[in-house]
């Protein structure tokens, strides 16, 4: 027992017993305390774990407090320091992990860490490892770096390329591979590469050829190269060509070949841009000349900075011409005669119809229409002008077709003169005539086709025919003549005036009979027929003798003393003037012994057999036959025949006589 004079210092862990002790020397009753909370034991020793990275190294410790022992209590651990290369301690922290930055890649290096319980008991001898940290990772390796905004097709902008990671690391990229820059994008203006590498946080990168490339191929920002257009031109056209070709490729840009072309004419606006290396401007004005530009683009809308220029004239119009050469045509130009309306159609050549051209024509050269035919109803020209298809023509120039057969004017009436064929004397219409009717005719035509031939009727409507003059009436009887003129253009005239032709070549019949009256007297009646024209009578004494005087008597008895011999020719007239007779010879009448000279009425005129007397018998008159004309009782002065005709009217004789006795 120790007297209590203070605070007891306790080393380890313990129980204390106290009592109170008396001035007298009495004792109390003991009272015991319990020390249990000292631990001056350090930590256990331990094995560290380092994880690196290319500039960091984090340590991991994970260790136990001392056991428990009679001595000392286990406070448990409180935290850890850690030291790199012999480097100041890091303050204690609970937790046991560690990390060391902005390290050197690829460097080993000594970790020391130590342990400390919750009264402050450290480890006497800090536990060591060592660790290195990493390579820097090469961004050549697949699957580090991968780049976009790298162009598929052409372009003439600039190309923004970035380049990215998943691993970690920051990005520098670089256009040169020298001066780099801490960003992921580059920004090129022409065709390069860019370059991509990684950083750790330290800026630290691989060493060498480590970075990943991009190479941007598809910048063309060159203009196409300049070029001369061609040209040509019609009256209100211009067509210009253009072929030109990209710029060569070069180590900055590529070339994306030439996409289409724009026009314009005399500073006007440009055309909207086409592939096709033509174009046409239209609706011009001939002979003018005209400034035409014309610039490329390429694929990439590169345009050519100074357009290419040319000048071209428009040409003038054609003017129309005709023939050998010519470039107007026409057509339905009537070669004969017509009295129908013309149609006459004007064209042009398929050389110049492929040019645009279109016929315009005219009856007058002042009012044109949009045709290319003309119809005329009576002579006159047709003019034919070409225009194009902005309506342009040749001023005061124009193809002419003279059209100078239409004729629809009938002809006039024609004048008809009537004479006897056999003596050409004129012969009065509707007069008798037993001569052929010699018709002679003529007309004028009107129209300018002339008269080409003459129809010819008797009543105007029906037996049209076609007659020629002069012709010749020969038909018998009574025959109306109506002639009308027909020209080229088969326009018919009026009819003429009537002619009447009166023919009779027929010689009239002729009868002849006798009545003795008395002894003494004998009457002879002539009687005559006509089937055309009226008759007239006449006697005479015989038949070479015409009668001075003639009757239309329808008869005619003429008295005759029958005691003498002597002739009576008994005469028949037509109005044509056709004749014929009868001769009536008469014997002086002597009876035979039986005839008691009183016969009278008995005595009569027998025709063709003369007068004979009744009682006797005996032939007081004889006559010529009618048929063969014979001289009854004598011989025929012709024939010399002597032989009777009989006493019948027509001639029995089998003789075939030709005699010429009128």
């Amino acid at each position: 027992w120790k007297e209590y004079n203070g605070k007891i210092e306790i080393e380890k862990n313990c129980s204390i017993v106290a009592r109170l002790e008396g001035i007298m020397g009495d004792v109390t009753k003991e009272a015991t305390g319990n020390v249990q909370n000292i631990d001056k034991l350090a930590p256990k020793t331990f094995t560290p774990s380092g994880d690196a990275t290319t500039n960091t190294i984090t340590v991991t410790a994970n260790a136990e407090d001392h056991e428990k022992t009679e001595e000392y209590a286990t406070s448990g651990i409180a935290g850890y320091s850690f030291s790199i290369d012999g480097e100041n301690w890091s303050d204690y922290k609970e937790e046991g992990i560690y990390t060391f930055d902005k390290l050197t890649q690829s460097k080993p290096y000594t970790i020391k860490v130590k342990a400390k319980d919750k009264v402050g008991n450290e480890m006497s001898t800090p536990v060591e490892i060592t660790v290195n940290t990493k390579a820097m990772v090469s961004a050549k390796e697949e699957g580090y770096i991968t780049f976009e905004g790298l162009p598929k097709d052409l372009t003439n902008k600039n190309v923004t390329v970035t380049a990215k990671t998943t691993s970690g690391y920051t990005i520098q990229t670089s256009t040169d591979k020298t001066n780099w820059e801490d960003k992921a994008s580059q920004e090129l203006e022409k065709n390069g590469k860019v370059y991509a590498r990684l950083l750790d946080s330290t800026g630290q990168y691989a060493e060498g050829e480590s970075w990943a490339t991009a190479e941007v191929t598809k910048i063309d920002k060159l203009e196409p190269k300049t070029f001369t257009p061609g040209k040509s031109s019609t009256t209100n056209t211009i067509t210009v060509t253009a072929n030109t070709e990209d710029h060569e490729k070069t180590n900055d840009y590529a070339t994306s070949g030439i996409a289409g072309y724009s026009f314009s004419i005399d500073g006007g606006e440009w055309t909207t841009y086409q592939e096709k290396g033509e174009y046409t401007f239209s609706n011009l004005k001939q002979s003018t000349e005209h400034t035409i530009k014309v610039k490329a683009k390429d694929k990439v809308g590169n345009e050519m900075s100074t357009p290419a220029e040319t000048t071209v004239s428009t040409k003038a119009m054609v003017a129309a011409t005709t023939g050998t050469g010519g470039n107007i045509t026409f057509s339905g130009l009537p070669s004969n005669w017509t009295n129908k309306d013309v149609k006459i159609t004007a064209s042009t050549t398929t050389e110049y119809t492929k040019l645009g051209y279109r016929v315009q024509t005219s009856t007058n050269t002042t009012n044109w229409d949009d045709k290319a035919d003309q119809t005329l109803s009576a002579n006159g020209n047709v003019y034919a002008r070409l225009v194009d298809s902005t309506g342009q023509f040749a001023e005061g120039v124009w193809a002419t077709a003279n059209v100078t057969k239409i004729d629809k004017q009938n002809p006039n009436k024609p004048t008809v003169t009537l004479n006897l064929a056999n003596n050409n004397n004129s012969y009065t219409s509707g007069t008798w005539t037993n001569q052929n009717v010699k018709v002679t005719f003529s007309a004028t035509d009107n129209g300018g086709s002339g008269v080409v031939s003459y129809e010819y009727s008797t009543d105007k409507t029906n037996n049209i025919t076609s007659k020629t003059s002069p012709f010749t009436i020969s038909a018998e009887g009574t025959t109306n003549i109506y002639i009308r003129a027909i020209d080229e253009a088969t326009n018919k005239g009026a009819w003429s005036e009537l002619k009447i032709v009166k023919k009779d070549t027929v010689a009239p019949t002729v009868e002849l009979s006798g009545a003795v009256n008395g002894k003494t007297n004998v009457e002879l009646t002539g009687k005559g027929t006509d089937t055309v024209s009226n008759i007239s009578y006449g006697w005479s004494a015989n038949k070479n003798t015409q009668p001075s005087s003639w009757t239309t008597a329808n008869a005619k008895t003429k008295t005759i003393d029958s005691t003498v011999t002597s002739t009576q020719c008994f005469w028949v007239k037509d109005e044509a003037g056709n004749m014929a007779c009868k001769l009536a010879t008469l014997s002086k009448h002597t009876h035979n012994s039986s005839c008691t000279g009183t016969c009278g009425g008995k005595i009569s005129f027998r025709e063709g057999a003369g007068i004979y007397c009744a009682e006797c018998g005996r032939e007081t008159l004889q006559s010529y036959c009618d048929t063969c004309h014979r001289y009854m009782g004598n011989n025929c002065p012709s024939c010399g025949a002597n032989k009777r005709c009989g006493q019948s009217k027509s001639c029995s004789l089998s003789e075939n006589y030709t005699c010429s006795i009128s």
